[in-house]
């Protein structure tokens, strides 16, 4: 059962590092830390019995559970209000790249022409 406990203080340490960083909104942080998660849940899988211990048999294992489970419940939370905050600044994006293009309509000669007025014109400053 050590094992299990070695694999769940892993997971729980990459856990808190990702948490932290989806706190700050640090994205590229939490994305670097996706190998060592993905390396952490495959260890705890291993290492996890296939049947249940009897109740009450590893105490340290019924409090890393509980811990892991806040942790999981907070990664769930802080990866929901992360895709939240990226799909806004998405819309915002788009939003401005939709008004930076030019109206285009046909003109009188049969081909595009854009909404501004691109022939060449003089200002005379003479009073």
């Amino acid at each position: 059962m050590s094992s299990l406990l070695d694999a769940s203080s892993l997971l729980l340490d990459v856990l808190d590092a990702e948490n932290a960083a989806l706190r700050r909104l640090d994205l590229a942080a939490a994305v670097a830390l996706v190998a060592a998660k993905q390396a952490a849940l495959a260890r705890f899988e291993a290492a996890r019995p296939r049947t249940p211990p009897p109740h009450g048999s590893e105490p340290a294992l019924g409090a890393a559970a509980i811990r892991l489970q806040a942790a999981l419940a907070e990664n769930r939370k802080l990866l929901e209000r992360a895709m939240t905050v990226q799909g806004r600044i998405m819309a915002l994006l788009a939003r401005a790249a939709r008004e930076q293009i030019p109206e285009q309509r046909y003109g009188s000669q049969g081909c595009y022409q854009s909404g501004r007025n691109d022939r060449p014109f003089a200002l005379n400053w003479r009073a």
